[in-house]
């Protein structure tokens, strides 16, 4: 679940960060000795937020799609990405 949350709250930050600055492309925060998230932004014609969370040994990642039109930041979709 640690590496879920770490995911979740990367695309909320993401999120954050493209409201504050448009050109974001993304970053790695470490929460813990043992906990990071990686971010990446991706853009075509939507922006494209990768988030993955690792927490010790497991890894979750998630992908978000979001729109930014006349200073307004949509959520067009937010899955859990398998592989």
């Amino acid at each position: 679940m640690e590496a879920y949350y770490a995911a979740e709250a990367g695309i909320e930050n993401a999120s954050l960060q493209l409201l504050r600055n448009p050109d974001y492309e993304g970053e790695t925060i470490y929460l813990s000795p043992t906990s990071s998230v990686s971010i990446s932004v991706s853009r075509s014609g939507f922006y494209e937020v990768l988030s993955t969370g690792k927490s010790g040994q497991f890894t979750r990642i998630l992908q978000a799609k979001l729109d930014y039109t006349n200073n307004i930041l949509s959520v067009i979709s937010w899955k859990e990405v398998f592989q």
